[in-house]
């Protein structure tokens, strides 16, 4: 890989978060708020980011039964991820730090697309994956002998993720495209390293082209697509082209240009979005009094977490103050028009989130 030292942000952006992440989780607890799902791992993300920065990222997706497991451990020669021969073992998207040619990157696994009666949630899974940890490269691993079969579905669920990351982020990732399992490809009785056989490698060359034209259908553009057999057990290595995915990897990564700053940015509006629907959830019932109280705690916890803080007095100070009396104004307004109380959470909670989005802004100086 072209180097193995981390994305890092500055130093004074890195204190501010930590401190500021500490400050939110110590509230949350005084006010029994236990911090599970999405929250704690926003939370968890971001504090990784302030502390040690973040490695260069390689997220693997594909559908159940792809291989995706078996890539990993086949690329570092460690049985490192459960590979499974039926079911899907990999329910939800998991990060390792591993080291590839001497350099330490993460490798997220996600879980597979169309798996079997979760084929929606999987496609939603993938879009917070991509929002939350935006790759470097990503992966798109297809059995070789489905090349041609079912793969629009999946490609589209992965087209809208990478747009929907582009929208956020201001960028897509490379895409290696790696045709797997080529030992199940004709004629059956050949199924060891190398796959010399005139008729294999036809095959397997067919394999490849026919995944170059399912992404070119959904304007996925390809770094580099290529054929592996990844199967390796203590009693049997039936690896094939790794070194070639491990190049395939190496250039695609040095092309990386990561801004962890918009990284901090994108997981602090995530963080203010899951904090408006705790907010949102301890004014429930309460009176305006102590619903403006949580608005002004979560305001000021926000504005701690900015790695550019809104100095006294300036413009961003000015829009906070602004926005702060918008809640009780919407609320009252939603009550009188609607009169029940599920329009006045609904109406909280969509402004504590409007809220939020304008605070965060307000952290962060345009890039130049």
């Amino acid at each position: 890989m072209a180097s193995a030292e981390p994305f890092e942000l500055e130093p004074a952006d890195s204190a501010r978060i930590r401190s500021a992440i500490q400050r939110c989780e110590a509230d949350l607890d005084a006010r029994g708020v236990t911090v599970v799902g999405p929250l704690a791992a926003r939370l968890r993300a971001l504090s990784i980011l302030a502390e040690h920065g973040r490695r260069p990222r390689v997220t693997v997706v594909g559908r159940r039964g792809a291989g995706k497991s078996s890539l990993l451990n086949a690329i570092t020669s460690k049985p490192i991820a459960q590979v499974g021969a039926v079911e899907d073992t990999t329910g939800e998207a998991r990060s390792y730090a591993v080291t590839v040619r001497a350099a330490d990157i993460e490798w997220i696994d996600t879980g597979g697309l169309s798996a079997g009666g979760v084929a929606e949630a999987r496609a939603e899974a993938l879009r917070e994956t991509l929002l939350d940890c935006p790759p470097d490269t990503l992966v798109f691993a297809h059995a070789a002998s489905e090349a041609d079969a079912g793969i629009d579905s999946e490609l589209e669920d992965v087209r809208a993720a990478i747009e929907e990351m582009r929208a956020t982020h201001g960028r897509a990732p490379l895409i290696v495209c790696v045709a797997t399992r080529v030992d199940e490809l004709d004629p059956p009785e050949v199924t060891h390293p190398p796959f010399d056989d005139e008729v294999k490698r036809s095959n397997i060359s067919a394999s490849v082209r026919a995944l170059r034209r399912a992404l070119d259908r959904h304007a996925l553009p390809i770094d580099a697509a290529l054929a592996v057999n990844a199967w390796n057990s203590a009693d049997h290595d039936l690896r094939w082209n790794i070194d070639a995915l491990a190049t395939a990897l190496e250039r695609s990564l040095a092309q990386a240009a990561p801004r962890p700053r918009d990284e901090a940015r994108v997981l602090l509006s995530r963080i203010a979005d899951e904090l408006a629907v705790v907010v949102a959830r301890l004014g429930r019932g309460a009176n305006e009094t102590t619903r403006s109280q949580h608005r002004d705690w979560f305001a000021q916890t926000l504005r701690r977490m900015g790695p550019t803080a809104a100095r006294s007095g300036d413009a961003s100070e000015r829009a906070v103050a602004s926005a702060l009396g918008a809640p009780s104004r919407w609320l009252r307004l939603g009550l009188e028009r609607v009169g029940v109380q599920a329009a006045a959470s609904a109406i909280e909670l969509g402004s504590l989130r409007a809220l939020g989005a304008r605070v965060v802004e307000s952290f962060f100086e345009p890039q130049v």
